[in-house]
């Protein structure tokens, strides 16, 4: 998977405070690297299930960052769908900025 050699990236040149997230393909994947810790997550599901699924995912990350703001974020772009990306993208801001 894509996401983990960005983690090893993350880790060779030690950048912390990083939030990863891709919601353009059937896999979703969200992430969390600090000096403490990494987090992340990947699963697959049908793009009509999004709306439900992806708050459920979306909940234990936020709750793992709660009251820290990220130094950047890596965003997945595709190829895969544009509405997922926008509903991603949409709801990963709301959660993180409403906690």
């Amino acid at each position: 998977m894509i996401f983990q050699d960005i983690f090893l990236f993350l880790q060779v040149f030690n950048l912390n405070n990083i939030l990863i997230f891709d919601t353009s393909s059937p896999t979703v994947f969200l992430g969390y690297k600090s000096k403490k810790e990494e987090y992340f997550i990947a699963e697959k599901f049908e793009k009509k299930q999004l709306n439900s699924k992806l708050p459920e995912l979306f909940v234990p990350l936020s709750e793992k960052i709660s009251g820290i703001l990220p130094a950047r974020m890596i965003i997945g772009i595709g190829p895969g769908s544009f509405t997922g990306i926008k509903t991603g993208l949409a709801l990963f801001l709301s959660l993180l900025y409403t906690k």
